[in-house]
Order: C-alpha cells, then structure tokens, then sequence
C-alpha cells in the first residue's frame, strides 16, 4: 500500500504545521482526527484554524526532499522555495533529519502486527494506545487484571486475549517501535556522512 503525504497548515499564514511524509508497505493509513489527537502540534491548535491537502504518493517528492516550501492558503496551492537562499549543506542535513523523524514517528503510532492470537491481527499503537497497553500491564503486574479480557485490534475489532497473549502484543508493539528508531538511526547516520547537497534527495524513508 501506498499513502501520500498529508500537508497541514496554518490557513492564516500558510506555515506548514505538520507535514506526515509518504509511507509505503504494511502500513494503514489515519485519518485527519487520529492526526490531530497524535501530532502535538495539531492537537494545541483549534481546528477551524488549520487546512489540509492530501497528495498522491510520490507527488513532487524530489522538491520536498529539496526545498522548503508553505502553502498559498487562498488557492491552496504549494509554494517551492526554488531559490533558497543561504541554505548550505549543514542546514539541509538538518531539514533532512527533522523530515526523518517525523516518518519515523508516523511510522511508529501507525500501529503494528502481532500473531499473539495465533494469527495476524493490527493494533494501534498512537499514544493513547500506548497508555493504554502499559496501563493494562501494570494491571497484570499489580495481579488486578482478569485472566482473559477483551482488547480492541484495528482490524477486527475487539478479540479475546489471555494475560500470556497480551503481553506478547506487547512485546511485538515493542519491537516494532525499536524497529523504527534503529531505521531513524541507520538514515541519519547516512544523511550525516553526505558530502554534497545532491546525495539527500536518495536518502528517503521508505
């Protein structure tokens, strides 16, 4: 599967307030209230305030990898900065990390599979979620939590889980976020090492 970017922006100034990246494979795609509950940036922000376009996969993806860009909030539109001025490779290095790490984020409260049932199912793994799986564990650990209790996957809804199923869950949601973070980590280093501005654009998320 593959999901464009989502560009939310400031409909009074047109400064980009989050920009999702493009994400491709198992991956599932949110919706604008899941990105505000997830983006702190969104979520500090009322609403009415904020406009959204939503791209096609690939669309302008090497000027996103290349230049800073706003959104014309009368037409819509986005607006390259072609001509950026002072921006060297140190400053672009940097523009490439932060646009890193927040695919990487993305990517991480996208939620994952676990086959703790016996067979595939998604759980969603925003932050929320994830307060909520550690606040079940601490239940378990207390020994206040049932033998078996319904928990909710994002593709078939609420499922039965014994306490040894939930804590594989767990894990499983753990290794996915380590997952991510190594990813992170293996790209900046890449970005880190570039000696010329013409190597970033190759460097990319997915």
């Amino acid at each position: 599967m593959q999901i464009g970017r989502k560009i939310y922006y400031d409909k009074a100034t047109g400064n980009v307030l989050v920009d999702t990246g493009e994400r491709s494979g198992d991956v599932v795609e949110t919706t604008i209230e899941q990105d505000f509950s997830s983006y702190v940036a969104l979520a500090e922000r009322v609403p009415a305030t904020v406009g959204v376009l939503e791209l096609p996969f690939g669309e302008f993806a090497e000027n996103f990898a290349r230049y800073p860009y706003r959104v014309q909030p009368l037409s819509r539109t986005i607006v390259f900065d072609v001509d950026a001025t002072g921006l060297n490779l140190d400053q672009l290095k940097a523009a490439k990390i932060a646009q890193l790490n927040d695919f990487c984020n993305q990517a991480i409260i996208g939620g994952f599979v676990s086959t703790a049932l016996g067979e595939e199912h998604q759980y969603g793994f925003d932050r929320e979620d994830q307060a909520n799986l550690t606040g079940r564990l601490a239940g378990i650990a207390a020994g206040t939590a049932p033998t078996e209790f319904l928990w909710k996957t994002k593709d078939a809804g609420p499922l039965t889980h014994t306490v040894d199923q939930f804590k594989q869950v767990c894990l499983d949601g753990d290794a996915h976020k380590e997952a991510q973070i190594a990813k992170f980590w293996t790209l900046k280093a890449t970005v880190e090492v570039a000696q010329t501005i013409e190597e970033l654009p190759s460097i990319e998320w997915n």
